[in-house]
């Protein structure tokens, strides 16, 4: 039931903050229009709401929390049950002066960058048709950052995205596969050429053979075959 959507979110270092800002903004109203119930942002980077902060690990075993250079963030509800999708794109430096004494490498790259994920599978307590929904609408607003020229990895654990397999994702949720429908059966087209109709055949015509001389109707006499041969006959 915990299923989940994980995202990468990139764009080059050479974009500029008003362009990153603008791109935010147009998905919290695409997210709205999308019958979001409640779309918030794009939000300033805040540590106490855990917004842009990156926490990170010194070489040392410290752990620290890395402040955006730059960046804003769009938390949007797209259903009940499921956690709040966040699309967001920040900066960070490359390093951070932990004390005066310790100057720390984040190892977080240099580009607008935001990698989240978000839980959908607790929506089918409600029905399939509402997760499914919530699932569609989650893949719907991160495709819209791509068409914004954001660069855009998605991992989807139900395997519903690339191909909308329903299939698939009904399986990993543990629900009944409906049967498919069976397709009807394609009708022969009817010719409308006119029957040939068959040519009575011809009778082989048979030619009777001609009786030779010396042969009559119900009688044979040798002689006359012997003299057609050319043997004398004496009698």
């Amino acid at each position: 039931m915990g299923l989940s959507i994980a995202y990468q979110l990139r764009l080059p270092a050479a974009t500029s903050a008003e362009e990153v800002h603008a791109i935010l903004t147009r998905a919290a109203e695409h997210a709205l229009s999308l019958g979001c119930p409640e779309v918030r942002g794009p939000l300033t980077p805040d540590v106490e709401n855990q917004i842009g902060y990156e926490r990170r690990k010194s070489a040392i075993g410290r752990l620290f929390w890395v402040p955006p250079s730059a960046g804003w963030l769009v938390r949007a509800d797209i259903g009940e049950g499921c956690e709040s999708l966040r699309l967001a794109l920040f900066r960070h430096p490359m390093h951070v002066q932990y004390d005066p004494m310790e100057l720390i490498e984040t190892k977080l790259p240099t580009d607008w960058h935001y990698d989240g994920w978000c839980k959908t599978g607790y929506a089918a307590n409600v029905s399939w048709e509402h997760f499914l929904a919530c699932h569609q609408r989650a893949l719907a607003l991160l495709r819209f950052l791509r068409r914004q020229g954001v660069k855009v990895s998605i991992q989807d654990e139900g395997g519903y995205y690339p191909h909308k397999n329903e299939t698939g994702l009904r399986r990993w949720m543990g629900l009944p596969v409906p049967p498919p429908a069976t397709p009807p059966l394609p009708r022969r087209k009817r010719s409308r050429r006119p029957l040939a109709l068959a040519q009575p055949s011809a009778a082989p015509v048979t030619q009777r053979r001609r009786p030779e001389a010396g042969f009559k109707a119900g009688r044979f006499d040798p002689s006359e075959l012997l003299l057609q041969e050319g043997f004398p006959f004496t009698g």
